[in-house]
């Protein structure tokens, strides 16, 4: 019986702390990005990103509200072709244990109108050059950028 109530303790007070998480807004923008090169030139790069009305959308940008954001790319929205560009070759499962990075060559300034729907409190709002790993999971890639 002692159980019990200690179970019930243990549950009540894990109800009173969790409000806070429970609260926490995703602030998110759903975006079309093109990975064909720096110059949109068909290499290993991000070319451009805009937002999306939802039409064209092939990925899902998360403000993480820790300085970073995530670009969540749909496994399902994405071509084959455009899944190479991503990687730089052509995709194979051995990514999930070994990921491959993804560069940024230099800062890519994104648009007002993103940073307003993710509500970030930065002057400029750019992804920091660097190299950064795509996670791969069963239904995104995801790469977590620097906000600089």
């Amino acid at each position: 019986m002692k159980t019990i109530y200690t179970t019930i303790l243990l549950l009540f007070f894990g109800m009173l702390y969790q409000p806070q998480c429970l609260g926490q807004t995703v602030l998110s923008t759903s975006v079309y990005a093109n990975f064909s090169g720096l110059q949109c030139d068909g290499k290993h790069q991000l070319c451009a990103m805009e937002e999306s009305g939802g039409g064209n959308a092939n990925a899902l940008l998360v403000n993480n509200q820790d300085g970073t954001v995530s670009l969540r790319i749909d496994r399902a929205t994405i071509s084959a072709s455009d899944t190479e560009k991503l990687f730089g070759e052509a995709y194979n499962e051995s990514f999930r244990n070994n990921p491959v990075a993804f560069g940024i060559q230099k800062e890519v300034v994104l648009t007002t109108s993103m940073q307003q729907a993710l509500q970030t409190n930065s002057s400029t709002f750019k992804l920091t050059q660097g190299f950064y790993p795509i996670e791969v999971t069963d239904s995104h890639f995801i790469i977590t950028f620097t906000l600089e």
